[in-house]
């Protein structure tokens, strides 16, 4: 697609501006066409593509200090799992057209609980703000520790109580605004963590 882009700007360098438009205009309509049946024919592979049942949620898994809320949402979301999981099964010898119209109306009808789950969720996090962080462990060196192993210590403790420090600052924040709060965190700290993983293999073996 590139190379023929070429070869035509090539070929137009000499004719008049509006015949250059016109011809890149045309062979633009011709790629998009191009990229249209080439979409189609993959979803229609994709279609066509043997259906096994998926399998459903089984368990549940919640957080021993989950709040009522938190455990009232990952059990209705987890229902709607299922509840999508079931409708897909039902769809596997259905036609690519009854698969979208299925899709489409389960869709319409899961808006209200998605809204219901969405505000549920709220609350969550909103209990989740509110309850107090626990303390850092007070920082124990044996006095026979290694030097590798009072290193790893040290920086242990020192991750420890820069990270509650800096959940403490989320608490009045948005739900949304402490996910990407944490996200920078975590993206910022990431040579930290290698630092300490590279001393816990040390003190691990500190004879290396």
């Amino acid at each position: 697609m590139i190379e023929e882009h070429t070869f035509l700007l090539d070929d137009l360098k000499e004719s008049p501006a509006n015949q250059r438009e016109q011809a890149l205009e045309a062979f633009r309509e011709k790629q998009r066409a191009s990229l249209m049946a080439l979409h189609a024919k993959a979803r229609t592979i994709a279609e066509n593509q043997p259906r096994t049942p998926r399998p459903y949620v089984s368990e549940v898994m919640i957080p021993g200090d989950a709040s009522p809320e938190m455990e009232e949402l990952l059990v209705k979301r987890a229902e709607m799992q299922n509840e999508r999981i079931r409708l897909e099964n039902s769809l596997l010898d259905a036609t690519p057209e009854e698969r979208e119209a299925a899709r489409r109306n389960f869709d319409e009808q899961a808006l209200f609980k998605r809204k219901s789950m969405a505000e549920l969720g709220a609350k969550a996090a909103a209990q989740t703000a509110a309850q107090p962080i626990p303390p850092v462990p007070e920082l124990r060196i044996p006095p026979a520790a290694a030097p590798e192993v009072k290193a790893f210590l040290q920086e242990r403790h020192r991750q420890m109580t820069e990270r509650r420090t800096f959940e403490e600052g989320l608490r009045e924040l948005p739900p949304h605004e402490r996910d990407q709060a944490r996200k920078g965190w975590d993206k910022q700290q990431f040579s930290r963590k290698a630092q300490l993983a590279d001393l816990a293999k040390k003190a691990s073996d500190p004879a290396r």
